[in-house]
Order: C-alpha cells, then structure tokens, then sequence
C-alpha cells in the first residue's frame, strides 16, 4: 500500500507494458513477469513499479519496449486527465493543465511550459533517472494521444530526448511522424514555435472541462501528500551544485536532519543520495556544456569532480559523448536548438 511517504504512479501507465509483454510472450512462448496489473494497487509505488519495469526490461531486452507500449495508448487510457487535456480551450491551457495535474499519473514529474521569444518549451521532468525505455514510453505516448493532433501542422515541432541517439531511428520516426527528434537533449520536452500555444483544441469544451476539474481536484485532495523531502533536496543540491562541495555530510546539515535520517528519509521515496547528486549535476553539465564557452575543467572542479577525467567519464554515461563533441554539435544547432 502506498504511503504518504512514498511517490507513486498510477497503475494506469504500467498498462501498456505488460500489454506487449503479453502479447510477445504469447508469440515466443514466454512467459512475462510474475507480477500482474490485477494485483496491484491503483497507486503503485514507485520502488514496487521500477522492480516490476526492471523485470519487464530484463525479460523482454527490447530496446525499443518503450515506443512499442506507447503504440498500445489509447485515449482514455489515463483516466479523466486524459478528457481534461482534450477539453481545453487551446494548446496553452492543456499544457497548463498537463503542468498542474501530471500527479494523476506520477508522483515524480516535473512539467513545465517556458515560453521564449523564438520557441515555446513543454519541459518534462523526472526526480528520479528514466532509463531510455521509460523516456521513450512517456514522449511517444503523449505525442500519440495529445500532441500529433494539432503539431500536424506544425512545420518546426520537435520531440526531444536526453537519451543518446540509437542506431536505428526508423521507429521513431514511425511512430513520432510529423515531429523532428533530437538526442542527447539538456532534458525530456516538445518544442514548437510560441505562436502554436493559441492553436484551439479540436475537441475544446469549457463546459465539460470545468466539470472533469472539478472531479479531479476532488481525486487530488483526497491523495496522499507529495513526498516532500526529495523535493527540498533537491532546492538545496541546484542552489549548492556548483559549490563543488555536494557531500553528504555538508547537505545533511543543511537540510538539518543526521546523514543516516538523510539517507533513511530518500529510500522511503524511492530514491538516494547519491542518485539526486548525479541528477542535479547532468542537469548542470549538459547545460553549461551546451550554453555556454566555460573550460570543462573550471566546470568540472565547479561540480565537485576530483579530476577532469572523472568528469569526463561521468559526461560520457550520461550522454554517450564527450564534452568537446555535445558542445559543438550544440554550437552547430544554435539558433534552432538553443536550450
């Protein structure tokens, strides 16, 4: 059972995988993961729903599991959020919507829609690492029932992923038709041209999307409390990061608890110290890295990287690259990707 210490996704989003872990375990004669949607909660924890994805990973060593579930989202399939996004007035307010009420479906995304003078950024955000196939899941599926509808017409939509790019994109384009993707992007998004955001949904209802908030904000209330605790370290890790000085000692006292309630704390939402860490410091690297002429050795002493090298290794995991190679093709991109 989920507690208000715990972050949780709704079963709804484990859906779809084990769907096509059904239907490719009845092809080979294998049999999917033990675990099964009918004994799960509606709210799963998120340490039960990354063991069972791990499982399913495991199982099916598919790269492309992802896309391929995303491919078995329908409408409807994430319950009155669904219905709310595809009620609203425009594409401006679904986003604002998305922002607001993305907990129905996952305690641990961020969303957020930045509006710049030559783009406009639906930024989405994970607290804990998404490993490719996850990301991929979560871009595809909402392209597949939200977003293809009204970026059909857009010429410069594009679908960004932080994973690096993979060998055969074929079935990203298949499935993603209409949008250009970019890898190894700063952080998971749709970006499309600011004008796009009054675009009217085709299925616009003020009526019964006031009804369905109305129902929703009841469903919110009656939620357990987000996990707090990750979320203010994190406040502290961006605010510190390049400081240099992330260790856990350092920040246990200035979030003023003990490093073993620190540490005690996180694994009751899913998550640990050192994993925050590497998150906040992605983020950061492949930022500067990507915006700016700083020397990666000035960077990597910032981040608190005992040498260059270790840096180096670290930017390398995270993106498949080196830095000199993300900084030129993000100097190459400038001016239509500029994030």
């Amino acid at each position: 059972m989920a507690t208000s210490m715990q972050p949780t996704y709704s079963r709804r989003i484990l859906r779809p995988f084990f769907q096509v872990l059904s239907c490719e375990g009845a092809r080979n004669d294998n049999q999917p993961p033990s675990n099964t949607l009918s004994e799960l909660e509606e709210r799963v924890p998120i340490v039960v729903a990354h063991r069972m994805l791990a499982a399913a990973l495991c199982h099916s060593n598919d790269p492309l599991l992802g896309l391929k579930a995303a491919r078995a989202v329908a409408l409807g399939d994430c319950g009155a959020l669904d219905y709310m996004l595809q009620s609203a007035t425009n594409v401006r307010s679904a986003c604002e919507l998305a922002t607001r009420y993305a907990r129905l479906v996952n305690d641990t995304l961020d969303c957020r829609l930045e509006v710049r003078t030559d783009r406009a950024l639906f930024r989405i955000e994970s607290h804990l690492p998404m490993p490719r196939q996850v990301e991929d899941f979560l871009i595809a599926g909402m392209y597949r029932t939200h977003v293809q509808d009204w970026a059909r017409d857009c010429q410069e939509f594009e679908c960004w992923f932080m994973h690096e790019q993979p060998e055969d994109v074929q079935e990203y384009a298949s499935i993603l038709r209409g949008a250009r993707c970019r890898f190894s992007a700063p952080f998971s998004a749709f970006v499309f041209p600011p004008a796009f955001l009054e675009v009217p949904m085709a299925h616009a209802d003020p009526k019964l999307n006031g009804v369905i908030r109305d129902l929703v904000d009841n469903k919110l209330a009656e939620m357990p409390q987000q996990p707090a605790f990750t979320q203010r370290l994190r406040v502290v890790l961006e605010r510190e990061v390049l400081s240099g000085l992330l260790n856990g000692e350092r920040i246990a006292r200035m979030m003023r608890v003990s490093r073993r309630t620190l540490a005690r704390r996180l694994e009751a939402e899913g998550t640990a110290f050192y994993e925050q860490v590497d998150s906040v410091r992605k983020a950061t690297a492949l930022s500067y890295v990507a915006a700016s002429n700083v020397p990666f050795a000035e960077l990597a002493k910032s981040l608190g990287f005992a040498h260059v090298a270790s840096f180096y290794r670290a930017f390398k995991r995270w993106t498949g690259q080196t830095p000199a190679d993300y900084r030129r093709r993000a100097s190459s991109e400038h001016g239509v990707h500029d994030a």
